[in-house]
C-alpha cells in the first residue's frame, strides 16, 4: 500500500493544545491511534465552537465527515501537550478541507498531518447542499 501525504496550506487560522493522558500510549511506545483520532475530533470541535458552529451544522446548514486521514510524522507521547493548528481550504460548491497540523515541544516537531473533508449535507433528502456564502466568505481564503 503506498504512502498518503497530506499537501498541507501556509497559514493556520486557529491553534489549541490538548495534553496526552496515561492511558492515551500503547505500551508505553506512542499515543495510540484512537487515542490520536479522539485529540483530532477534539481539536475539531472546539474549532467549530469557537467559531460558533456546532459539531453537526454550519450555519444552520448539516455537515457530514466524507473523508478523515492522518499522516504521521513522529511519535507523541505522555506527557506530550499537542498543539493542533487548523487551516480551512479547498473550497468546491458543497465541500471544503479542514487541515489540522498536530506538534509537539511548542511547535518544534511535526507529529502528524491531517485532512477532514466537510460536506453540506441534506440527511433526509440525501443530497449534498452549497456551501452557505456567510461560512465561505468567513473562512474562504483570500488569493
Amino acid at each position: 500500500m503506498s504512502r498518503v501525504y497530506i499537501d498541507m496550506p501556509n497559514k493556520f487560522i486557529y491553534s489549541t493544545e490538548i495534553p496526552t493522558r496515561k492511558n492515551d500510549m500503547y505500551l508505553d511506545l506512542h499515543v495510540t491511534f484512537d487515542a490520536m483520532a479522539s485529540f483530532v475530533m477534539e481539536a475539531y470541535h472546539r474549532f467549530l465552537v469557537d467559531n460558533g458552529y456546532i459539531l453537526t451544522h454550519i450555519e444552520d446548514t448539516p455537515i457530514i465527515m466524507s473523508n478523515f486521514t492522518i499522516d504521521y510524522k513522529s511519535e507523541a507521547r505522555y506527557p506530550d501537550v499537542l498543539r493542533f493548528e487548523v487551516a480551512v481550504a479547498n473550497f468546491t460548491s458543497t465541500a471544503f478541507d479542514i487541515f489540522i497540523r498536530i506538534s509537539r515541544n511548542e511547535g518544534k516537531e511535526d507529529v502528524a498531518h491531517v485532512r477532514v473533508c466537510d460536506v453540506f449535507f441534506d440527511y433526509q433528502n440525501k443530497k449534498t447542499l452549497s456551501i452557505p456564502a456567510k461560512f465561505r466568505e468567513k473562512f474562504e481564503p483570500k488569493e
